[in-house]
């Protein structure tokens, strides 16, 4: 008997040696294994075209301000929804407005100038109250032409730059590329009679000017 129980001891403790030595085996086992990985060729290109849809030139000649001129240009035309559309109440000035109305008129085939006369909202005239009362002209009211303000007016230049600047925007908007009829109203229901594609210009009023556009059937109003 006492053979027989030492002889299952014995037994029973070669199988926990080898249950043992296996676990231990399975844990401490290393092995080796090697990934690769590979990086394929990306290619990216971006292409911007100009306000007429060419192409970019690569290390073409800049010219300064033309930048600038070309992204006014390119997101005016993408909101304007329309290339003949109506610029209405820009101050008078060769620097602080004449880049943009560039940008304006290279997006554009036609553009309605309509000027508030006798002066833009601050104060730069292109006529005096007297001219209008000496030929009877109500600036609240009227409608002029081009030609019906050249007829009563003449050709006169700012008082102290010396720019006639009827002429001046008109030959900026030519030089462009696009045609321009201009305008002379302080009522902007006015230019509706023209468009209804209207990029308003005045700064004090302009909140004001875009609701009344808006609710008189202007299309788009900027």
């Amino acid at each position: 008997m006492k053979k027989k129980v030492f002889a299952l001891s014995l037994a029973l403790g070669a199988l926990a040696l080898i249950l043992s030595a296996g676990t231990l085996a399975y844990f401490t086992d290393t092995d080796t294994a090697t990934n690769t990985f590979t990086l394929g060729k990306v290619e990216i290109e971006l292409k911007e075209t100009d306000h007429e849809g060419n192409d970019f030139v690569q290390n073409q000649k800049l010219v300064p301000g033309s930048s600038t001129v070309n992204a006014i240009a390119k997101d005016v035309k993408s909101k304007m929804q329309s290339d003949e559309f109506a610029v209405i109440f820009p101050i008078l000035s060769r620097n602080r407005f004449s880049i943009l109305l560039k940008g304006f008129a290279r997006a554009a085939k036609k553009i309605y100038l309509m000027l508030s006369y006798p002066s833009d909202e601050v104060g730069n005239a292109l006529l005096t109250y007297d001219d209008l009362d000496e030929k009877g002209i109500n600036p609240y009211s009227d409608v002029l032409s081009l030609e019906k303000y050249r007829e009563l007016f003449g050709y006169k230049v700012h008082e102290f730059t010396g720019v006639d600047y009827i002429t001046y925007y008109k030959e900026l908007i030519e030089n462009e590329g696009a045609k321009c009829e201009i305008i002379f109203a302080n009522n902007c229901r006015a230019i509706l009679n023209y468009t209804k594609h209207i990029l308003t210009c005045d700064i004090h009023t302009r909140a004001r000017t875009k609701r009344i556009l808006k609710a008189n059937g202007a299309e788009v109003v900027l």
